[in-house]
């Protein structure tokens, strides 16, 4: 991504956080790295997301891995 496209990123993530934080929705994230391998034999690595807390539940913390590994639908 270009300064621009970073700084768009930024803006986005920013106001994603505080609405998710207000509705207990999950967690924003920036530039995370997501292991799907598991369910799509692949890795994405997207600009922002958002993490549901029906894939990654509130009480659970954060991995300290590279990717973040997450949890597949039922």
């Amino acid at each position: 991504m270009g300064a621009y496209e970073v700084w768009i990123a930024t803006l986005l993530v920013a106001r994603l956080t505080t609405f998710v934080h207000q509705h207990q929705l999950g967690r924003a994230v920036q530039e995370m790295l997501f292991d799907l391998t598991s369910a799509i034999g692949r890795k994405r690595h997207p600009d922002v997301a958002l993490v549901s807390v029906d894939r990654w539940p509130r009480h659970r913390q954060l991995p300290r891995t590279e990717a973040w590994e997450l949890a597949t639908p039922s």
